[in-house]
């Protein structure tokens, strides 16, 4: 695997008619300006922890709600018992 050299980084902005500049930029916030891939060999990408506990609220909450819903369900009066079991409901 080729390593991020400005030389590489700059032949792949040019194909893609892009300013060198810009495709160094994106290199040095994701990969903290080290090569671009990790041992493995894959490449590297910053993990973005603000937007993973974004969106597991998100998930949670949206459980939480249905979940709500359901005890809520469950916990009907009795005179409304038939309703809840209602094929008609």
């Amino acid at each position: 695997m080729d390593k991020l050299t400005n030389e590489l980084i700059a032949k792949v902005a040019n194909k893609l008619n892009l300013e060198p500049a810009l495709l160094k930029t994106v290199t040095v916030v994701e990969c903290g300006n080290r090569d671009g891939f990790l041992p493995s060999g894959r490449p590297q990408i910053l993990f973005e922890g603000h937007i993973m506990w974004k969106q597991l609220k998100e998930k949670l909450d949206k459980q939480a709600q249905t979940h709500h819903h359901q005890a809520a369900l469950l916990h009907l009066p009795p005179q409304n018992m038939y309703r809840r079991f209602s094929l008609n409901s």
